[in-house]
């Protein structure tokens, strides 16, 4: 762990241990493959950033932003931002 030196208004050095910010990450992927020859179709994944818990509903946005223009191959990678309601 990284630590650093603070001066304290005291004078004093303290030490202070720097703690990386952890940004809880979450994907998911889909791929499609044709039935006959198992060859791919389809693949999208989409990823998530918060600092919420994945529930039900953001795994839904996730899913309905990696599939936006399917059957279509749209621009990827790009950013999608879905408010989620409460």
């Amino acid at each position: 762990m990284p630590r650093r030196r603070s001066r304290r208004n005291d004078g004093a050095a303290d030490l202070i241990e720097v703690l990386p910010v952890l940004r809880p990450e979450r994907e998911v992927a889909l791929l499609i493959r044709a039935r006959g020859d198992g060859r791919p179709l389809f693949e999208t994944r989409a990823a998530s950033e918060g600092n919420s818990a994945p529930g039900p509903r953001a795994l839904a946005a996730m899913y309905d932003a990696a599939l936006m223009d399917f059957p279509r191959l749209g621009l990827n990678p790009r950013r999608v931002v879905v408010t989620l309601p409460e």
